[in-house]
């Protein structure tokens, strides 16, 4: 049997009741064989039960009660290293020893590569 829930406080079962089987004789006594399984050989009997609420919603709703937010493995992950840097007492230091981030990079590298081709364009004037 197969059980499912879903959002509205039902639970469903499903029963898979086994294929009927027939039997054919022939010449041989001995040779018996089953009928193929098919769509009408598969009976399916399904109950529904009703659930109502749970006393513990009704109290959290009627006292306000804040549910709780599920944070994703980002979030979890910032929080987390935030805690880890109050707790050690390490943000001065990070500051610090910070290096600039990838936009930094690429400005500085655009300034270098300007720089070397105009330290190109000024040896071929002089020549």
């Amino acid at each position: 049997s197969v059980f499912s829930v879903d959002g509205s406080n039902k639970l469903e079962t499903t029963v898979q009741l086994p294929p009927q089987q027939t039997t054919k004789s022939s010449s041989n006594e001995n040779d018996i064989s089953k009928s193929p399984l098919n769509e009408e050989s598969t009976k399916v009997a399904k109950r529904t039960i009703k659930r109502g609420k749970s006393k513990l919603d009704a109290l959290a709703a009627k006292y306000g009660v804040p549910t709780a937010t599920k944070l994703n493995t980002l979030e979890k992950s910032k929080v987390d290293w935030n805690m880890f840097v109050v707790n050690e007492g390490i943000r001065d230091e990070l500051t610090q020893k910070n290096k600039d981030g990838y936009l930094e990079k690429v400005a500085f590298l655009q300034r270098t590569d300007e720089r070397i081709e105009d330290h190109l364009n000024l040896s071929r004037r002089k020549k």
